[in-house]
């Protein structure tokens, strides 16, 4: 288990998918309101919306690092 800090909070549940054998993770980050309802106080506020992409070791792979 770690740890990233996406600098927003986590909007989405992860997921994980493989691309040539290769697994990734991948989660969404960002604000939980949208531009209809963000509040005034916010209007210059980041919306800081990301999708961050890891790859995803194996448990093999990972004890021989």
């Amino acid at each position: 288990m770690w740890r990233f800090d996406t600098g927003c909070g986590v909007v989405a549940p992860p997921i994980s998918y493989a691309v040539n054998g290769k697994q990734y993770v991948a989660v969404a980050a960002g604000p939980k309101w949208n531009a209809a309802n963000k509040p005034a106080s916010l209007k210059y506020a980041n919306a800081c919306s990301m999708v961050y992409v890891f790859n995803a070791l194996t448990e093999a792979r990972r004890n021989h690092l």
